[in-house]
């Protein structure tokens, strides 16, 4: 995208318009600014600084471009040029003095905005290595408390898992010991609402044994309940075992014995 020699701005494609005699572009109303004598913007077009020169005489011109030798009196010889020495040199010189400092304050404002972006950046390399930093505290943390768990978690569980396996024996092994006092009665018919222990009480006593409510510790009938016992005896089930523990291996014995 070109630039206006007159005003130093881009030009759109549309609004362009260029000197015949310089190539120079300038802005539609630029050039109509610059030669108010002329309404409309031609192909064959000149700008004023081209104007200029040409309608400048070559002693004239020549007189304008190169400075001439002071006189006797001090004065210069510049003061003797027509009034109207105007060289289409000293208007490219200000166009591109005005467009050296546009471009002057381009690059003062690319600068700042580096500046600010570098600024960004280091504020940005900063948060990020505070949370580096706060991740491999945490990570270290982490390590530490799973280190000191498994220093202490791994001696409790293996005690709690040994307590537990003896606890094991120990219920297996007094499971052992209570069926050692544990005797089954079998053949007794089974009748609704009947009570396993007096009917251990009443068959000890017809063994010649009385047995006192302490001397056993529970009596049922093994397996799941019968819903119908008045059945006929061809359709009856066969009854189920009374299991009995007793309190002491002594009474079982001598119940046994009684029973043989």
């Amino acid at each position: 995208m070109s630039k206006c020699k007159g005003c130093g701005k881009y030009i759109a494609q549309k609004d362009i318009t260029k000197c015949s005699k310089c190539q120079n572009y300038y802005h539609r109303t630029c050039a109509l600014a610059a030669t108010p004598g002329v309404k409309s913007v031609s192909p064959k077009w000149i700008c004023a600084g081209c104007n200029v020169v040409l309608a400048t005489p070559p002693a004239v011109a020549e007189a304008c471009v190169s400075p001439q030798p002071s006189n006797s009196h001090g004065a210069t010889a510049s003061n003797n040029l027509p009034r109207d020495c105007n060289p289409a040199q000293t208007v490219d010189v200000s166009l591109i003095l005005k467009e050296i400092r546009i471009f002057r304050e381009e690059i003062n404002a690319l600068i700042s905005e580096l500046r600010e972006f570098r600024e960004e950046m280091l504020s940005l390399q900063a948060d990020n290595k505070m949370c580096n930093d706060r991740v491999d505290l945490l990570e270290k943390r982490v390590g530490a408390l799973e280190e000191k768990s498994d220093q202490h978690l791994y001696p409790d569980l293996t005690t709690l898992e040994t307590t537990v396996r003896d606890l094991k024996l120990k219920l297996n092994e007094r499971e052992q010991e209570s069926l050692l006092n544990d005797i089954e009665v079998s053949g007794v018919p089974e009748s609704n609402g009947e009570n396993a222990k007096q009917i251990i009480n009443m068959i000890s006593i017809k063994l010649g044994i009385k047995l006192e409510e302490q001397d056993v510790v529970y009596a049922k009938r093994a397996g799941n309940g019968r819903r119908n016992y008045e059945e006929s005896e061809e359709k009856a089930p066969r009854p189920r075992v009374i299991v009995v523990r007793l309190t002491r291996r002594e009474t079982r014995e001598e119940l046994l014995r009684s029973a043989r």
